[in-house]
C-alpha cells in the first residue's frame, strides 16, 4: 500500500522525508517542473521520491507549456509505474484545487497496470455534516476510485500552510494515519466514505459531478463550452473590449469539454467586470440557500439561466421535486447579497448575451422575498423569474411584485380538499394570492402550472382547476404530470 502525494522536494525534505504513514509507503512525486533553477543541485529519485529527468527540464522553453498539467506528469510515468505493484491499493493525498490532474495522471496510469485508488483530500471550509457529500460531488473520479476521505483543515489552521500541516502537524498526522488503517482494503461491494464522526469507511452513492464550488452544480451540455465561449467573444465586441483568445484553447481543453471549467468561469467573470465594475451601496441581506443550478438552457425561462435553490418551504408535499437535489446540494448555506454577487458574476455576459437571468427556486422563494428584492437592486439588468406555490403571506407577495420578470406558479391543485392532502396545508392563501397577484403583474408574465398528481387527483379534478383559473384571468395555464421522487 503506497500513500502518493504530489509535492516539490522542499517540502520532501521540510516535513522530515517521511517514508511510511499509517501502514502506507510514503511516495513523493515532485510536480515543480517549471520552477527549478538549472543551475541548482537536482534532487535524485528514490524508493520515496519521483522527480523530472534533467533532460526533460528543456523542453520547457520548446511550446510545450501549452501542455495540460497531467501530461507533464507522464514524463515520469515509467519511473511511478516501476513503483507500483500490481494489484497494489494506492492513496492519492490531495486538495480541492489539485486533484483534477492527478486523478487525470491516475487514470492514464490505470490503462498500464492494475491497482485500486483511494483517495484523501484535504479542504479548508466550514462543513455541516460529517460526510461531506457537497464536496463529493466536486470529485469526478467515481470511474478509478474505490473510497474518498476528506481532511478538513478548517478546524486546523491557515489554508496556506497546507502542505506542511499535513505532515508536520502531529493531529492531522493522527487523524490521517487513522483513516489508512481504517481503509477498506478488499472484497468491498460499491465505493465508500470515510464518515469522520464514525471514524469508518461507509458505503456512499456516487452522486453526479457537475460544477466547481460546493454551492455549484452545472447542468451538462455536450457543445457547452464552445457555446458559452462564443458568448463571451460576442460580449467583448459589444463592448469593445481586448479579446484574444479562441476556444477551446483558451482552456486547453482540446474539444473534450462537456462543462465549463473554472478557467472559463474566470475569464467571463473578468469581461463582466470590465464592464459592470461601479459601486454599489446595498443593504446585505443574508438568505438560506441550498444552491446554484447553473446553465439551465431552455428551462425556467429563456437563455441561459442560473436556477437559485432557497432554503425553506411551509408545504410537506408527498411528490417533492426538491428531493431529486437531495444528493447535489444536501447542504444549507447562509449567503449573503454580496457574496451572491462574487457567485454569479461570472455569468453575467451569458445572461446578457442570451435575455437570459436568474430563477429563485426552491423550497418556497417568496419565504425570503427581502433578499430577493435587494438581489434585484443589485444586478437590475438581470432578467429574475420565479419559482413558487404562492402559499406565503400576501405581503411577501408585494415586496417584489415590481422587480420578477415572470411568475411560475404550481398551484397543485384549486380543491382544498385535493390540495391539503397532498402538501398537509390548507391553499386558502393561495386563493387570495392569485388575485393578490393579478393585482400587481399582467397576466401574460404568469405561468400557472395545473399538475396530475398520481393517486391524488384525475385528468377531470385538473380540467377544473384550469376552468376556475381561466375565469380569474389567467390567460397562460399548463397543464402537466409530476414527475415521482419518492
Amino acid at each position: 500500500m503506497k500513500l502518493i502525494y504530489f509535492a516539490p522536494y522542499r517540502w520532501w525534505e521540510s516535513c522530515g522525508s517521511p517514508k511510511k504513514v499509517g501502514g502506507a509507503d510514503v511516495l513523493f512525486i515532485d510536480p515543480d517542473r517549471y520552477r527549478r533553477n538549472k543551475r541548482q543541485q537536482q534532487p535524485t529519485d528514490s524508493e520515496n521520491f519521483v522527480t523530472y529527468k534533467f533532460n526533460d527540464l528543456d523542453e520547457c522553453t520548446r511550446g510545450i507549456s501549452s501542455r495540460r498539467v497531467y501530461e507533464d506528469y507522464l514524463l515520469m510515468e515509467d519511473k511511478i509505474l516501476d513503483r507500483i505493484d500490481d494489484g497494489e491499493d494506492l492513496i492519492l493525498l490531495t486538495d480541492r484545487f489539485r486533484y483534477e490532474n492527478e486523478v487525470e495522471f491516475f487514470r492514464c496510469l490505470k490503462k498500464k497496470k492494475l491497482f485500486r485508488l483511494h483517495m484523501i483530500i484535504s479542504i479548508s471550509a466550514h462543513c455541516f455534516e460529517e460526510d461531506y457529500h457537497q464536496f463529493l460531488r466536486l470529485i469526478n473520479a467515481k470511474d478509478i476510485c474505490e473510497s474518498i476521505c476528506f481532511i478538513n483543515l478548517y478546524v486546523w489552521g491557515d489554508e496556506d500552510s497546507v502542505n506542511s500541516l499535513l505532515f508536520n502537524n502531529q493531529t492531522a498526522l493522527d487523524w490521517m494515519r487513522n483513516a489508512i488503517e481504517a481503509l477498506p482494503l478488499r472484497n468491498t461491494d460499491g465505493f465508500c466514505i470515510y464518515n469522520n464522526q464514525k471514524q469508518e469507511y461507509v458505503p456512499c452513492n456516487y452522486p453526479e459531478y457537475g460544477g466547481n464550488d460546493p454551492m455549484e452544480y452545472k447542468t451538462h451540455n455536450g457543445d457547452i463550452c464552445e457555446q458559452m465561449f462564443r458568448y463571451r467573444q460576442a460580449f467583448a465586441e459589444k463592448h469593445g473590449l481586448d479579446f484574444k483568445y479562441n476556444p477551446c484553447v483558451e482552456c486547453e481543453c482540446k474539444k473534450e469539454c462537456t462543462d465549463v471549467c473554472g478557467y472559463c468561469d474566470s475569464r467571463a467573470e473578468r469581461l463582466w467586470e470590465q464592464v459592470y465594475n461601479e459601486s454599489y451601496v446595498y443593504e446585505n441581506l443574508h438568505a438560506n440557500i441550498n444552491g446554484i443550478d447553473r446553465f439551465r438552457i431552455g428551462t425556467d425561462g429563456n437563455g441561459v439561466r442560473s436556477l437559485i435553490l432557497m432554503a425553506g418551504c411551509p408545504l410537506n408535499c408527498a411528490y417533492c421535486g426538491t428531493k431529486a437535489y437531495k444528493d447535489i446540494f444536501p447542504e444549507t448555506s447562509d449567503e449573503t447579497v454580496s457574496f451572491m454577487e462574487l457567485r454569479l458574476a461570472k455569468d453575467g455576459i451569458y445572461f446578457e448575451m442570451t435575455n437570459g437571468g436568474v430563477t429563485f427556486g426552491g423550497g418556497e422563494p417568496l419565504m425570503q422575498a427581502e433578499f430577493i428584492h435587494e438581489f434585484h437592486r443589485r444586478f437590475p439588468m438581470w432578467n429574475i423569474n420565479i419559482e413558487t406555490s404562492l402559499n406565503v403571506p400576501a405581503d411577501k407577495l408585494r415586496i417584489i411584485a415590481g422587480d420578477v420578470d415572470y411568475w411560475f406558479v404550481d398551484i397543485k391543485d384549486m380543491n382544498p380538499e385535493i390540495y391539503e392532502r397532498y402538501t398537509g396545508k390548507s391553499n386558502e392563501q393561495v386563493h387570495e394570492n392569485l388575485a393578490e397577484l393579478l393585482r400587481f403583474v399582467p397576466a401574460e408574465k404568469i405561468c400557472v402550472r395545473v399538475p396530475l398528481i398520481k393517486g391524488y387527483n384525475t385528468p377531470k379534478d385538473v380540467t377544473k382547476s384550469v376552468t376556475e383559473l381561466a375565469k380569474m384571468g389567467f390567460t397562460n395555464i399548463e397543464r402537466f404530470e409530476y414527475i415521482i421522487y419518492r
